[in-house]
């Protein structure tokens, strides 16, 4: 896939081991809407990208900041929503979801349907990873 290929020719490019997200406390990150994972800046960039495209086709983006600005219509309400990661001391990255405009309640949805988007997603890459490894025996 052609979108694909682009987008790991831009994270190869925008990352190397030295890079970080913008520094967070945990405490200061826990919201219920935020998703935590270990998963390496590379990963989690595509991963985000990936989920991104899938629930809003109105969307920029800022691999070096780690930063998402989506538009979404649900009904008749527009809702703006940034998604920004976040690293902690020990390497944690917290996802954060903030609204830039529309009602809370639009928001809201809109963080259910890119969580589930989220969990399908690495679920499903855990399963074909497994499954690749169980070959391998």
């Amino acid at each position: 896939d052609l979108e694909n290929e682009e987008i790991d020719k831009q994270i190869e490019e925008t990352l190397n081991d030295q890079h970080a997200f913008s520094p967070i406390d945990l405490e200061d990150a826990i919201k219920p809407s935020s998703i935590f994972t270990r998963y390496p800046a590379n990963v989690l960039l595509l991963t985000i990208h990936k989920c991104v495209s899938e629930v809003s086709e109105d969307f920029e983006y800022d691999l070096w900041k780690g930063k998402f600005i989506m538009n979404k219509v649900f009904g008749d309400k527009n809702v703006r929503i940034r998604i920004k990661i976040y690293e902690t001391e020990d390497e944690l990255k917290i996802v954060d979801f903030m609204k830039l405009k529309g009602p809370a309640l639009s928001f809201y949805e809109f963080c259910r349907e890119f969580r589930d988007q989220y969990y399908d997603f690495t679920n499903e890459v855990t399963k074909k990873v497994s499954t690749q490894v169980s070959d391998l025996d």
